[in-house]
């Protein structure tokens, strides 16, 4: 995960010291508390291409977009922006579980291992496909089925068909935990 634009990181810090932000630890949901709210509105995330997921938010009359979710729910546990040269990296590998259990401080070498260590098939928290459906994949391939009525079947493309049936993707001697 890259490092987050040093005014984005500023913007998101002062909307948690401020109040205006606040997290629920256990779940990582956040809350904009902005305009006097009492009830707190939860801020909806859309994920990057990572699974990682951002906020816009509105701070000194702009319009912020891309905002961490992850880095306000740590921000906001812990009380204080998160130092320089560190980056919030999800333990288990789900960039959608932001609970503060699940979120760590570490270096850009450290995140990197941890990517690294892919996880593949139903392991992949990004995965659209399950484990079963591979082997009934590459079933159909074997008895001769066309890779592009596969693809329509499992909603993917004949490419990626041709990649699960030579091994290249969801192969479980390249799986690690």
């Amino acid at each position: 995960m890259a490092k987050q634009n040093p005014e984005r990181q500023r913007v998101a810090w002062e909307l948690v010291r401020s109040g205006t932000i606040r997290a629920n630890p256990e779940t990582g949901e956040v809350f904009s508390f902005a305009k006097g709210r009492l009830d707190g509105r939860k801020l909806k995330g859309s994920p990057d291409r990572y699974g990682h997921l951002y906020t816009t938010v509105h701070w000194e009359g702009r319009q912020w977009s891309g905002i961490a979710l992850h880095r306000l729910v740590w921000m906001a546990h812990w009380g204080q922006p998160i130092p320089d040269g560190l980056e919030i990296d999800h333990i288990n590998r789900d960039p959608k579980d932001n609970r503060v259990a699940n979120l760590r401080l570490a270096t850009a070498s450290m995140q990197q291992r941890n990517t690294e260590k892919r996880m593949v098939g139903d392991l992949n928290f990004n995965a659209h496909l399950t484990w079963e459906e591979v082997r009934q994949i590459r079933d159909l391939r074997a008895w001769g089925m066309a890779p592009r009525h596969i693809a329509e079947a499992y909603g993917t493309s004949p490419a990626y068909i041709g990649r699960i049936v030579r091994g290249d993707v969801w192969n479980p001697a390249t799986t690690t935990s």
